[in-house]
């Protein structure tokens, strides 16, 4: 009997930048975040990576992307590929 395709994954199940390839890792900017806000309103909210301050919808670089700050870490896009960098610390 053939197998059942795989379920979609669902939309909060990202790749953590470490486990993204090699070479796509090799391509963006270091990203060091050393500051995290998140608030209920997204207007609020805020990271300082890499010294600068950044809102979602912001680019680090040219081709990363700030795409959501959630209260559990910071998700990016670089060249289309999303992905979670955990939250440091407390």
């Amino acid at each position: 009997a053939p197998s059942e395709p795989p379920a979609p994954a669902p939309a909060n199940d990202l790749p953590l930048l470490g486990d993204l390839p090699y070479a796509t890792r090799q391509g963006m900017p270091a990203l060091k975040v050393s500051m995290q806000v998140y608030h209920q309103d997204p207007g609020r909210r805020f990271i300082i990576v890499n010294g600068a301050r950044l809102q979602e919808g912001g680019v680090v670089g040219t081709e990363t992307w700030l795409r959501e700050i959630r209260p559990n870490g910071v998700v990016f896009e670089f060249r289309g590929e999303r992905f979670l960098l955990p939250r440091q610390g407390g």
